[in-house]
């Protein structure tokens, strides 16, 4: 508990950093072409940022994020997958209900990619994001 006591005394510079981070994020993804970003809703302490690749495919995704690991860039699904997908495992636990259909979330499943936010400055980091991502498109 001590320790927990001392490390949230450290919260609010972080918060402060993680949301610079995302000013830099936004201006440099903001007018893509090639993704759909979030925007901010209230007061977001950015946890990450997220991109949807407009107008492609699951391939397209597949083929960025195989990409991006070969430049050192680590990327995460923005969800933790698509729970309606026959092959899921956990929901025989569940009785549930689907209301109509669900386009939007295997859409987002199928081309959205999520990248780590830190509370330390990624200017750097965020800049050379950009240039794989240009180097990536303009294939």
């Amino acid at each position: 508990g001590a320790l927990g006591i001392e490390q949230l005394k450290k919260l609010p510079n972080f918060i402060k950093i993680r949301r610079q981070n995302a000013q830099i994020y936004l201006e440099l993804f903001k007018n893509s072409d090639h993704f759909i970003i979030q925007e901010e809703i209230e007061h977001s302490s950015w946890f990450g940022f997220s991109f949807i690749l407009k107008n492609s495919n699951k391939t397209k995704r597949n083929d960025l994020v195989k990409y991006l690991s070969s430049c050192q860039i680590e990327v995460r699904p923005i969800v933790s997958g698509n729970f309606l997908n026959k092959e899921n495992l956990v929901l025989k636990h569940f009785d549930y209900t689907m209301h109509e259909n669900i386009n939007n979330s295997i859409h987002l499943h199928d081309n959205g990619l999520f990248v780590g936010n830190h509370h330390f400055d990624l200017k750097k980091e965020l800049f050379y994001l950009k240039e794989k991502f240009d180097i990536f498109f303009s294939k």
